[in-house]
């Protein structure tokens, strides 16, 4: 009794402490973004407005809500594989600083020279967002 007493103690006391940055905005900004830099990847636009739009909805926690929305939203109204992605190179600025500040352990930060632009994506091989197939490798980890 007096073990389970101290778990119920402990438990309590590392539910109190400070959570992560990642609780603004967290998974729900995370999950759009992602689906749209993984089909920017595939030179894709399929979904793409609609994960912005989930995305923009998502931003109004976030540290920076207002530059994510705002990127979000005209990235919604991309027409074009090219529109789309010069919209997610706006909106990955402010998601590339929040990320900075959440530290999101699921992602990482990649850094393409040639498009002069950061984006985040999942853990694993690069898959350039930019470039997509043509030059899906491209680009450099940062340190988070």
């Amino acid at each position: 009794m007096k073990n389970a007493f101290h778990l119920l103690v402990l438990a309590l006391s590392f539910s109190l402490l400070p959570q992560p940055a990642l609780a603004a905005g967290g998974p729900d900004l995370l999950a759009p973004y992602l689906t749209i830099q993984e089909t920017l990847a595939k030179d894709s636009v399929e979904g793409v407005a609609e994960a912005a739009r989930a995305l923009e909805k998502a931003s109004s926690s976030a540290p920076g809500a207002k530059e994510i929305a705002t990127a979000a939203r005209t990235l919604a109204h991309a027409k074009t594989l090219a529109d789309a992605r010069n919209g997610f190179k706006q909106l990955s600025a402010p998601m590339t600083a929040w990320a900075a500040t959440a530290k999101p352990a699921e992602v990482q930060t990649v850094y393409c020279s040639m498009a002069k632009a950061k984006w985040l994506q999942k853990k694993g091989a690069i898959r350039n967002p930019y470039y997509g197939t043509g030059m899906l490798e491209c680009g450099e980890l940062q340190k988070n």
